[in-house]
């Protein structure tokens, strides 16, 4: 018998830019023609094909953590408890890597000793992943597991200051992260460590560097992963937030600017994260002050970012001090110097007390030169590039 034929179907083209009606027999059918789809990934191709590139261009040597002397026993009593069955030890690797994570993204790495422990743990599970399974290279699960520990090691800051040799270690685990990602096409995975990547470039002052790889991660995000996803529209607002401060007023008009705005809170009610909430209000803080010039609108951001910080529980302040720059800058902004001299001293100083990092001594420093006033603060202690409010690892559905 003969099979009967397949009803046909009428599907809208999924590009903006066409929007044509089109009939087909087959299903999920986005696209009226090869050109409307090759349109609308054209530059998320472009960005897979420039980091294809960028791989090829400067090949980077397969970071393995070496062992000092201090791991050797904590590497053997790891091993010893491992479980006989295969199985059972990647259960053991998973709990471990997802226990580092809610400590970084709950407690952080805040202080001396926490950084140590997190190293420490995270260089172990990684060492006894290699040990413990020879064939972890060719075993995504594993390889999964082991790219974790390269972002933990990539997240915890490095005792000093930012030397180039610190930031080679740093970037090398950040690298390593977005190889694998790229590697199994997992593209929301590939735009978060794009944007750490980023993150970790611009702190060392590699502005150039850094946006590149804030762009492919937009693209990617937009072209290749499921927008209206929460763990994408949390990476979205960020990609976007960086192309927003990228362009300022130099490149997009005020009207533009609004409608870019507006697109922003739509990704915070989709993504819902309280972690976003906060995110999200002191960028509008920052936005509202020197892209729009409302000072309205940014005394209420301001108030809105206190609201969602306090809701925000069970979360480290080890970024804290981020939130309390909108309104130091738009202080200043606003020729209320004594008022911003105040807030540094009265809040924002003791944040960095408690958390020396490198680059909130240098924003201090910053301040101080440009605005002319003496301040006295101890050096960092350590360097890094935590992203704080961004999700660890996007295990999507």
């Amino acid at each position: 018998m003969k099979s009967s034929p397949r009803s046909v179907r009428v599907h809208q083209c999924q590009n903006p830019e066409c929007g044509k009606e089109f009939a087909s027999r087959r299903g999920g059918n986005k696209y009226h023609s090869v050109l409307c789809g090759q349109r609308m990934t054209e530059k998320s191709r472009s960005a897979i094909a420039r980091i294809t590139r960028y791989f090829r261009s400067s090949p980077t040597k397969e970071v393995t953590t070496a062992l000092p002397e201090e791991f050797a026993i904590p590497l053997n009593e790891f091993l010893q408890s491992l479980p006989s069955s295969p199985g059972s030890r990647l259960a053991v690797f998973a709990k471990e890597v997802n226990d580092l994570d809610i400590l970084m993204e709950t407690v952080g790495p805040v202080d001396a000793s926490l950084r140590r422990t997190i190293r420490t743990r995270a260089t172990v599970l990684a060492m006894a992943i290699r040990l413990a399974e020879p064939s972890w290279p060719t075993i995504n699960d594993h390889r999964c597991i082991l790219t974790r520990t390269h972002e933990l090691l990539r997240d915890t800051p490095i005792e000093g200051i930012l030397t180039p040799s610190a930031l080679s270690t740093l970037s090398g685990h950040a690298h390593a992260a977005v190889r694998f990602f790229f590697d199994v096409n997992d593209f929301p995975n590939l735009a978060r460590a794009l944007i750490a990547l980023a993150n970790l470039y611009r702190v060392a002052g590699m502005e150039l560097k850094g946006t590149q790889k804030y762009l492919w991660a937009l693209h990617i995000l937009n072209e290749r992963c499921k927008t209206d996803d929460s763990i994408v529209a949390r990476l979205l607002h960020d990609a976007r937030c960086w192309r927003l401060r990228l362009r300022g007023t130099k490149y997009i008009d005020q009207t533009d600017i609004e409608r870019e705005l507006k697109e922003l809170s739509r990704l915070v009610e989709q993504g819902g994260h309280p972690c976003l909430r906060v995110a999200h209000h002191r960028e509008m803080a920052g936005f509202s002050s020197y892209l729009v010039n409302n000072p309205e609108f940014t005394m209420q951001s301001l108030l809105e970012l206190q609201r969602s910080r306090k809701d925000l529980v069970n979360h480290t302040d080890f970024a804290d001090s981020t939130l309390v720059t909108p309104e130091i800058e738009f202080l200043f902004e606003h020729d209320r110097e004594d008022r911003a001299k105040d807030v540094i001293q009265k809040r924002y100083i003791p944040l960095y007390l408690r958390h020396r990092s490198q680059y909130n001594y240098e924003r201090i420093c910053r301040w101080s030169k440009t605005h002319h006033f003496q301040v006295a603060v101890p050096p960092p202690a350590y360097a890094g590039a935590l992203l704080a409010y961004l999700p660890r690892y996007a295990e999507l559905v």
